[in-house]
């Protein structure tokens, strides 16, 4: 199946600072040349910034504006540093994660743009990923903030690759319009026909017949001409649905936890992540898969209070 490609969302501004007698004030800004007593200065005037060759770094968000003066990193990027570092966050964990220092480094000749070196001293946390301990790691800035830490296992999400049911779960997740446990027992069909073209579809497309046939047979939702979603087409005297330009759900994080045999079929284990470093958990849902590659339903095994990343309403 082919995934969907993630934009990035770079911010860029400039920052133009006049004194009150309109001249131009002395910004140091990244880049540019910095000397021993301009760093000497910066450090006595209370700020954090120092530069050291062609790293810029800051040990206080307090600095952030002088830090990324050039508008480089996102708001997002600075939402995400003050939730980690100052527990301005909706997620418990962050609010109960203590780090007692840190350095954020940026260099973009050794680590590139948009990226951060970040080294931190956690005391007290409640995050399997982040135990109590120093850590480096780098920051990407991209379509979210994206943190692998130096040392950490990569995330287990090739298991049961091959599995004909864990597929059909993957594909189901990955072609979601729209979600809300994430079910399909009450599927729209909209999302029905995103998933049977991208799983069943011949260049995203299929005939209208095999179509609904398949709707029914693998989802159980019944689809007229009316609701069938995509693009109606004419092809050699059959009317054919084809895939339209809409984005199915970009932004997930799930892992299949395990695939067990059933009566009738298999069931399918994933746990869901409510961010996209795997930090905190969201729902675990089983889905039961017949032996023909039907979607049955699924059961929410363990529930969260945080909803599945990438959620659309």
């Amino acid at each position: 199946m082919k995934k969907p490609m993630l934009y990035i969302l770079l911010t860029l501004s400039a920052a133009l600072l006049f004194s009150a007698c309109g001249e131009k004030e002395d910004v140091i800004r990244p880049g540019e040349t910095m000397s021993a007593s301009e760093t000497a200065a910066s450090a006595a005037a209370g700020g954090t910034l120092q530069k050291d060759g062609s790293r810029w770094s800051i040990t206080s968000l307090a600095d952030w504006d002088e830090f990324d003066s050039d508008g480089n990193f996102s708001d997002n990027c600075h939402a995400f540093l003050r939730a980690m570092l100052e527990g301005e966050s909706d997620f418990d964990g962050f609010r109960l994660l203590r780090v007692s220092e840190y350095r954020l480094t940026r260099d973009e000749k050794e680590y590139g743009l948009p990226c951060l070196y970040f080294e931190f001293t956690v005391t007290a946390s409640d995050i399997e990923a982040l135990p109590v301990g120093s850590h480096t790691a780098i920051l990407t800035d991209a379509v979210d903030c994206f943190l692998k830490l130096d040392g950490a296992a990569p995330k287990n999400d090739g298991a049961f690759a091959d599995d004909p049911a864990a597929t059909a779960v993957r594909g189901w997740i990955e072609s979601r319009l729209r979600w809300s446990v994430p079910d399909y027992g009450t599927a729209e069909a909209a999302d029905a026909v995103a998933y049977l073209l991208s799983a069943y579809g011949e260049e995203g497309a299929l005939p209208f017949d095999t179509l609904r046939t398949l709707a029914a047979e693998k989802l159980g939702v019944a689809l007229t001409e009316a609701d069938a979603g995509g693009r109606l087409d004419v092809r050699g005297g059959k009317l054919y649905v084809v895939a339209d330009d809409a984005q199915p759900n970009m932004l997930y994080n799930y892992v299949v936890t395990d695939v067990a045999e059933t009566a009738d079929g298999k069931a399918v284990t994933v746990q869901y992540f409510a961010d996209c470093n795997s930090f905190f958990r969201s729902h675990e849902v089983v889905y039961t898969v017949g032996s023909d590659g039907s979607l049955h339903g699924c059961t929410v095994k363990t529930a969260s209070p945080y909803a599945p990343y990438g959620l659309r309403d």
